[in-house]
């Protein structure tokens, strides 16, 4: 993972998770780990090897957390240039998940097969 200064407040972000011999639970609470108050949820599965999801600025803010597999995630503020101002993140299963402020560009890409991934949003996804 490369960091930049134009990408300061994207940052990975520790969730809570808790394993006994029942399984494991992943808790999203506001503050613990939530940045925001999520007001929309949305998954984003079964998404072929060579496809990218995403590529497109974000208006709100959003966290990312991976249930199952792995994606990589490439993500840079909308006034920064492709490729110079850009920063790659690994996401895996029950790993950190990924907090991004509005306002920046994302490109979600190499989803690993049964990929599950949990996206909240601190608003309502508006049609354009």
């Amino acid at each position: 993972m490369r960091r930049s200064a134009g990408t300061a407040q994207a940052r990975e972000i520790d969730v809570p998770q808790f394993v006994d011999p029942r399984g494991r639970l992943a808790a999203f609470e506001l503050a613990l780990p939530l940045p925001f108050k999520p007001v929309r949820t949305f998954i984003i599965s079964d998404v072929p090897p060579t496809a990218h999801r995403g590529q497109h600025a974000i208006d709100c803010e959003e966290f990312l957390w991976m249930a199952t597999g792995t994606c990589r995630v490439d993500v840079r503020q909308v006034t920064g240039r492709e490729g110079q101002d850009e920063e790659r993140f690994h996401l895996v299963a029950h790993g950190p998940g990924l907090y991004l402020p509005r306002g920046f560009w994302i490109d979600l890409y190499e989803f690993s097969p049964g990929s599950i991934l949990i996206c909240m949003a601190d608003s309502e996804y508006v049609q354009e």
